[in-house]
């Protein structure tokens, strides 16, 4: 190792120079680091830091020697297929549709030519000029990342640091999107409007939904309750699988933090009876499923409703303009929460969040709607 004394506007720095033979080719090559100091601390904090440069330089030469037919591509689909029988079917089929989305924006290349300055460019004018979301944009760099994570574990590339650090701005969002995000719940007198002309719709249905605005399941979540599940001594339901109606086939939650108990209130008890005791009758000419498949919300043929069934009947609702699905009482029972003052972590906890941002994104648009009637309050008291 030697150093080279230089002079910049901001005054002295050294430079420290080590060589190394390049294991391909035979020949010397150099790297090179700077520091502001050239003393005993700095010389071994130079030395270290030239040793980890000729390590990645050589590291880096060997994956592209070992492994110069490994692709993007590949790799993604590699880890998909690793991936997969760890979360639910559908999210499967979400991993197969983000995959067909990074082929159309991303070129096949060689992962010892992928650069991160590229896919962060691409992922910029994806969601800037091309006007995908924020959250979409987001989930495709989450699996590049850990696609690319994978891939050096496999030892396909050496070094991902440079891919971990890339993050997309979000654009400011407009008034319209503003509004939108307000739309995603419902408030007092909505619910009342709602479940008043689910009634008159679809007696049943409209229990459901109140159900799910009571409870904060998801709708997978809520089809997939068996009778097995509630405990009447209690008062509590076991969150244990997720339904999808397209296949009839009862898979896992969402994720490891989707399995929760969820107390329920005196009108959720109600329903979940009510859903029980008239489920008996439709036994009697449909016959007696196995216990594991005595589902609590079913349909005349005695199998859990469907999703697209549940929401053709939620866009015959007006309830002010907003469109009406069934998140949006997932979403209604968090604000409730919100509004009686319940701990963030608790509401985490009691809806199946592992991640604080959609949470939060309620919450907020809650506290902000709870301040227009601070004035109010404050006018009342009387010293």
């Amino acid at each position: 190792m030697w150093i080279e004394e230089r002079q910049t506007q901001k005054g002295t720095v050294y430079r420290y120079y080590e060589r190394y033979k390049c294991p391909k080719t035979n020949t010397m090559k150099r790297v090179s680091v700077t520091l502001e100091g050239n003393s005993p601390k700095h010389q071994k904090r130079a030395y270290t830091k030239l040793m980890c440069k000729i390590n990645e330089a050589k590291e880096a030469l060997e994956v592209k020697t070992i492994t110069p037919t490994v692709t993007l591509y590949q790799v993604i689909e590699e880890w998909i297929n690793y991936y997969k029988p760890t979360v639910s079917p559908r999210t499967q089929n979400t991993y197969d549709s983000s995959f067909n989305r990074l082929k159309a924006l991303f070129e096949d290349i060689p992962l010892y030519d992928l650069k991160s300055i590229y896919i962060e460019e691409v992922l910029v004018n994806f969601h800037h000029v091309q006007g995908a979301t924020y959250k979409y944009t987001c989930s495709l760099l989450r699996i590049l990342k850990n696609a690319l994570q994978y891939a050096r574990r496999k030892g396909y590339i050496a070094n991902v640091q440079d891919f971990l650090d890339i993050t997309i701005k979000a654009k400011p969002k407009t008034i319209t999107e503003i509004r939108k995000a307000s739309n995603k719940f419902l408030d007092h007198n909505e619910l009342k409007l709602c479940f008043a002309q689910l009634a008159n719709i679809h007696k049943r249905i409209g229990l459901l939904i109140e159900f799910m605005t009571f409870t904060g399941l998801r709708i997978g979540e809520l089809l997939a309750l068996r009778e097995c599940d509630y405990n009447r001594f209690n008062g509590a339901i076991d969150v244990n699988g997720s339904y999808d109606a397209s296949t009839r086939t009862r898979g896992t939650p969402k994720n490891l933090y989707s399995y929760r108990k969820v107390p329920l209130n005196d009108r959720s008890k109600e329903i979940i009876e009510f859903f029980i005791r008239s489920n008996r009758w439709q036994y009697m000419s449909l016959g007696e499923p196995p216990e594991e498949e005595r589902y609590i919300f079913i349909n005349q043929n005695g199998h859990p409703y469907e999703t697209q069934q549940i929401n053709k009947i939620l866009k015959r609702l007006d309830i002010n303009g907003k469109h009406i699905s069934t998140h949006v009482f997932r979403h209604t029972h968090i604000s409730l929460l919100s509004e009686l003052g319940v701990p963030l972590k608790a509401i985490m906890a009691r809806v199946g969040h592992n991640n604080p941002r959609t949470t939060l994104e309620i919450y907020s648009h809650v506290t902000e709607h709870m301040k227009e009637n601070i004035i109010e309050k404050l006018n009342t008291i009387n010293l």
